[in-house]
């Protein structure tokens, strides 16, 4: 018999150690046509550790944007050394006013703001010493991260922002999301 095509709107994948690494979203599907397509080219992909911290961000989302409609902009740092940076701060500057950070030090510290958005570098070692990285070359460790106060709601756009350099080999448990859980918390 033939296959039926599978279009999903959103896909959650929940990875666990050493399945970071696959690439997930490259995963081919049939389409009606008999094609195959990647399914990133059909469905809204999420990543995450759990679905505990699915649940909790969802909830930060809708107080976030509330929050966004009552006229209450971001605080953001874009890196100007990176193309894709400037390129997104010229978008939300064109939505929000925000509050502009001088660099990766700045973010995290006392905030009135529901969001946050960060386009910068980030290091590629997992765990606690994973890091963000600044057009100074200034650092913010996922270490550091713990004893600061985050908005409810974080957009990260980053390299290496979401696992570890493609050598690494990990064990169940040991994620390489530092950033990730520690600013999510």
């Amino acid at each position: 018999g033939a296959v039926a095509a599978l279009e999903p709107d959103r896909v959650l994948l929940l990875p666990a150690g050493g399945l970071w690494q696959v690439p997930f979203v490259a995963t081919p599907l049939p389409s009606a046509d008999g094609t195959k397509r990647a399914l990133v080219d059909v469905a809204r992909v999420s990543l995450a550790p759990s679905l505990r911290l699915v649940t909790a961000v969802q909830t930060r989302d809708r107080e976030t944007w509330q929050g966004l409609q009552a006229g209450l902009g971001p605080e953001a740092y874009f890196n100007p050394k990176l193309q894709g940076a400037v390129l997104e701060r010229d978008t939300v500057g064109s939505i929000w006013q925000y509050d502009a950070l001088g660099g990766v030090r700045e973010f995290g510290l006392a905030t009135s703001r529901d969001l946050a958005i960060l386009a910068t570098h980030a290091s590629s070692t997992p765990g606690m010493g994973q890091a963000l990285i600044d057009h100074h070359g200034h650092t913010l460790t996922a270490g550091e991260c713990i004893v600061r106060s985050f908005p409810r709601t974080v957009v990260l756009g980053t390299c290496h922002g979401y696992g570890a350099s493609h050598d690494a080999r990990f064990e169940l448990g040991a994620d390489p999301i530092g950033l990730l859980t520690v600013i999510s918390a």
